[in-house]
């Protein structure tokens, strides 16, 4: 087996001059298009938690159950393992409703700086807030909690961190296509090119 360092670059100031930008297209139909649908995952039902808030509240926010992918892109995007933690946030009681949920994000491991594309979806019209007014106020709370594989496909190169989850890469090249850039992700596309 080989193992790859990886030498994506510092992309940090990219992420920020980009964030804007980059929160407005994770919400846009043709990436919102390419998120996997919700699912059912250790004892937490997606789709039934998200049937039970549109029956209270209405419409969820498009970026509902999207935190993980968003935040994979964002780290991926500004450079990685180097630059940054991937955040979770254990769950917590997010409405009125009794319900929980967990939450990830992304935070400069230097600066602190956190890059939270998806925190509205806690936060819209005739939503009635839990004990935990807002996500922010949870940022704190959270430990690290990268998990993923080190190759794109299994017995093939290693790298010596995770490797951006299909989604991450096809967003990556969306997003590309649109602004000229996806940061880190090209150094990604071009290993996966000789990774397999």
């Amino acid at each position: 087996m080989i193992d790859i360092h990886t030498n994506v670059g510092d992309h940090v100031e990219l992420l920020r001059e980009h964030f804007d930008n980059i929160v407005e297209f994770l919400q846009s139909d043709e990436a919102l298009a390419l998120f996997p649908p919700p699912k059912v995952v250790r004892n937490y039902d997606w789709r039934e938690v998200e049937r039970k808030m549109v029956e209270e509240y209405g419409p969820t926010h498009p970026m509902y159950g999207k935190c993980f992918q968003s935040s994979k892109f964002i780290y991926h995007f500004g450079g990685g393992k180097k630059y940054f933690d991937l955040k979770l946030i254990r769950p917590f009681e997010f409405c009125s409703l009794g319900m929980k949920t967990s939450h990830w994000f992304v935070q400069h491991k230097t600066t602190n700086e956190v890059f939270d594309a998806t925190s509205d979806q806690f936060k819209y019209p005739g939503y009635v807030y839990g004990k935990d007014q807002h996500i922010t106020d949870l940022w704190d709370t959270a430990k690290n909690g990268e998990f993923g594989y080190p190759y794109f496909k299994k017995g093939g190169t290693r790298f010596d961190e995770n490797v951006p989850i299909k989604v991450v890469m096809a967003l990556g090249k969306l997003y590309k296509s649109k602004y000229g850039t996806n940061g880190g992700i090209d150094w990604w596309v071009n290993a996966r090119d000789m990774a397999i």
